[in-house]
């Protein structure tokens, strides 16, 4: 089985991800997002990947399966909660939250 991941975040850390998966046989970056069209496109272009406009466009793909969260801290719990609702597998760049609280509900 091939692993197909949803990148979101294109930032400096996505080049972390970006080596780590192609390292890996069964992992696939196909979808690229972030709020920098440039950025997504840059990295979509990087990896071979798709560059998407919109979230939804992750949430919806059937054949994404995980989803890389690599933006600032502040934005994780909101796209763990949304990435579980859309039921993505999902890898969080830490620090997980910014406060225990929001922890605790990306947990749940």
């Amino acid at each position: 089985m091939v692993h197909r991941i949803g990148l979101i975040g294109c930032g400096g850390i996505a080049g972390a991800w970006i080596k780590a998966m192609a390292a890996e046989e069964d992992a696939l970056i196909a979808l690229t997002f972030d709020l920098s069209r440039e950025a997504a496109e840059r990295r979509a272009a990087e990896t071979g990947a798709e560059s998407v406009a919109a979230l939804d466009q992750i949430w919806d793909c059937d054949e994404v399966n995980i989803v890389v969260i690599g933006t600032p801290t502040a934005s994780h719990p909101e796209l763990v909660e949304q990435a579980a609702r859309a039921g993505k597998h999902i890898m969080c760049e830490k620090p997980m939250a910014l406060d225990l609280d929001a922890c605790r509900r990306m947990i749940a």
